[in-house]
């Protein structure tokens, strides 16, 4: 009657529907004796945790795509994000603090369905640090020398001297040429390897009518 039996010593068996099953183990000896035990256990819901997220630069939110299932129900998720922060959402957003230094954190997901099983997930997740694009400028009659210590070769640098001009050298030295009186905002944005900006302004002013 859709039975299904096995003749192994320790077989295993997977069941299609819920509930209690009575499964029955008969031994039989060379000599034709047969002994039988039954014994009932549950089947329960089982379920499947899983999740998706990208790395991100520091300063930006990590946004976890919950992607668990279960046969039937709903389920219930705890977060754990590795940095002793816990969320109870099913698809939460969370803000790492690396304080400029890049940093790969170990992020569980525990799917539970109530009466059933649950199952849990670990995936990395890194926050990429980004450069420190602070800078001073020393204005010299119309030259602005500017000067940053961020001079990893791999970092892509962009100065914008405030007057339309720009520049892509590591510590340029900028003539605000017939100007004899004006305050201009320079910034310098810096994108590194990881492929994060960070970026820092500074106004300049040049005065060569009180000299």
């Amino acid at each position: 009657s859709g039975e299904t039996t096995s003749t192994n010593e320790n077989p295993s068996h997977l069941f299609n529907t819920l509930g209690f099953k009575d499964v029955s183990l008969i031994v039989r000896s060379a000599n034709g004796c047969t002994d039988q035990i039954t014994k009932s256990f549950p089947v329960k819901l089982q379920s499947k945790a899983a999740f998706t997220t990208i790395d991100v630069c520091e300063g930006q939110e990590v946004a976890f795509t919950n992607a668990s299932t279960v046969a039937a129900g709903n389920l219930v998720y705890e977060w754990r994000f590795g940095d002793g922060n816990t969320s109870l959402k099913t698809s939460p957003k969370h803000s790492y603090n690396v304080n400029g230094t890049t940093k790969t954190y170990l992020v569980t997901l525990v799917a539970n369905v109530p009466g059933g099983c649950s199952d849990s997930i670990t995936r990395p997740v890194t926050v990429n640090a980004a450069s420190n694009a602070a800078f001073t400028v020393k204005v010299e009659g119309r030259n602005a020398i500017f000067t940053q210590t961020t001079t990893d070769v791999t970092n892509a640098y962009n100065w914008r001297f405030g007057d339309g001009s720009s520049a892509q050298t590591i510590n340029p030295t900028y003539s605000y040429s017939n100007v004899d009186k004006g305050t201009f905002q320079a910034c310098l944005g810096i994108i590194n390897a990881s492929g994060c900006l960070s970026e820092s302004c500074n106004p300049v002013t040049i005065n060569l009518v009180s000299v």
